[in-house]
């Protein structure tokens, strides 16, 4: 807290101040970077909302396709095997396709970590599980499609956050 007698020195000193007029036009000039500045987000929002689309239309392009099989026949392993292993390099190519944050909420950094690690885990058990059965490795690829999926999503959140 301040003093009272700094406080009634203080409004004296304020009010001897000599009164100051901005130049001519200053106001016009304030008015029109305002006014430019506005146009740039607005463009940045833009491509940003463009963007997105792109990735959205991208990332349900399998699903409209046909969505999720139904569980397949033993015989057909091998073929659920490739779809499975083809969706998950779509996303891979979305993750690298989408731009790293420069600054992200903690939350976010902690979701996006705890994913990565969590994929390392399923990659390290699918390099494990080579000689294993293979309903067993089919298993780890559906885990790992559906962690990557929420990478995916986890990162475009961030991204488009970060754009606005």
């Amino acid at each position: 807290m301040t003093d009272p007698d700094q406080a009634a020195r203080l409004a004296r000193q304020l009010a001897e101040l000599p009164d100051c007029e901005p130049p001519a036009g200053a106001w016009q000039r304030v008015e029109a970077r305002l006014g430019a500045g506005r146009r740039v987000p607005v463009a940045r929002f833009m491509l940003a909302a463009a963007a997105a689309a792109v990735l959205v239309a991208l990332a349900l392009l399998p699903t409209l396709r046909g969505g999720v099989p139904p569980v397949p026949p033993p015989d057909a392993a091998p073929l659920v095997d490739r779809e499975l292993d083809a969706r998950a390099a779509t996303l891979t190519e979305l993750l690298a396709a989408l731009p790293d944050a420069r600054a992200e909420r903690a939350s976010t950094g902690l979701a996006t970590s705890l994913l990565e690690e969590r994929i390392a885990v399923v990659d390290e058990r699918l390099r494990r599980a080579a000689g294993a059965p293979r309903a067993a490795s089919t298993d780890l690829k559906r885990q790992r499609l559906v962690l990557l999926d929420s990478l995916v999503r986890v990162k475009y959140a961030a991204a488009v956050a970060v754009s606005l």
